[in-house]
């Protein structure tokens, strides 16, 4: 825009120059600014398509795979959220839930999964920087080296009614797209951890899911959890059963707690960190959910004490 003001200048300075019939092309060329530097704004306003927003999305979404001696125990969703560039690569920052992970053994290994949309994913070791699942805070942050880095934007605190995409890998399996609108916000009241609901349905695997704002694929969160029915078998509730998650009913962990979060355990709001296309990264919240079950137990599943609420 500068550079254009200047030749707009010094086009004006040589007919402003040839007399009088310069002068009053000095004048249309005056009158008509306002109105190209108004065009040009237009354009820069200009809301991303469907399509684009949905390439961003998917770029930034990744699995997220706990193995043991090469077998997979759980599998879990995350988001790109920054990467770092240093002497060996880029630096690649992701944030799933806390719960995919708490389980580990000193010896398992982690894993990112990028470019899931596509045959040919990328398969990336994972350093896990931090993870929290207590009543407070049920999130991860792991550290992957790949050039392959795009980082989501940060959103604002979503309304009621707002339009989403989530991006989930339900039971270890490919890429899921959901789509829906924020059905409920819920505010914090301790012990109860603030969050939302989406309507948008998922299951088990889509625990650190990005949930995006549909209209410009920005970040507002990411899944905890969603609503279960438990079916009893035999009649008696306590012995055998099993919990059926319930469409319509996902909770999310909002970018404010995730942002906390991020602060807490060393990570700088405040510094610009660039993704491989140079795109600013992340530069500059659920109910008190516990998990029961076996880490032996299918990729991805994890339920609640309570029944009614499980972790994705």
């Amino acid at each position: 825009m500068i550079a254009f003001v200047v030749e707009v200048y010094k086009l004006s300075s040589s007919i402003a120059g040839s007399g009088s019939r310069g002068t009053r092309g000095l004048l249309v060329l005056v009158a008509a600014l306002p109105l190209l530097l108004s065009a040009c704004a237009t354009r820069s306003l200009v809301a991303p398509t469907r399509d684009e927003v949905l390439l961003q999305i998917f770029r930034s979404s990744v699995q997220v795979v706990h193995q043991r001696e090469g077998a997979v125990i759980r599998s879990g969703s995350g988001v790109m959220i920054a990467a770092e560039p240093g002497p060996l690569g880029t630096d690649c920052l992701v944030v799933t839930s806390g719960h995919t992970l708490s389980r580990r053994a000193p010896t398992d290994e982690v894993y990112v999964l990028l470019g899931r949309r596509q045959a040919a994913a990328v398969k990336a070791r994972a350093e896990v920087i931090a993870l929290q699942d207590d009543a407070a805070v049920d999130l991860a942050l792991l550290k992957i080296r790949t050039e392959a880095c795009f980082a989501a934007r940060p959103g604002p605190a979503p309304a009621l009614g707002d339009p989403v995409w989530v991006v989930a890998f339900p039971l270890g399996g490919n890429m899921t797209l959901a789509g829906g609108i924020v059905s409920q916000l819920t505010p914090a009241e301790p012990p109860i951890r603030a969050r939302f609901t989406v309507d948008a349905s998922v299951s088990y695997g889509a625990s650190g899911a990005g949930v995006f704002e549909a209209r410009t694929g920005r970040l507002l969160g990411l899944v905890e959890g969603f609503g279960t029915a438990r079916v009893s078998f035999g009649g008696d509730a306590s012995a055998s059963y099993i919990d059926v998650p319930v469409p319509g009913m996902t909770y999310v962990n909002p970018m404010e707690r995730v942002q906390e979060f991020l602060r807490a355990v060393g990570f700088r709001p405040g510094v610009v960190r660039l993704d491989s296309r140079g795109t600013p990264g992340l530069g500059d919240a659920g109910a008190d959910l516990r998990t029961h079950g076996s880490p032996e137990s299918a990729p991805g599943s994890c339920s609640s004490e309570r029944g009614n609420v499980s972790f994705a």
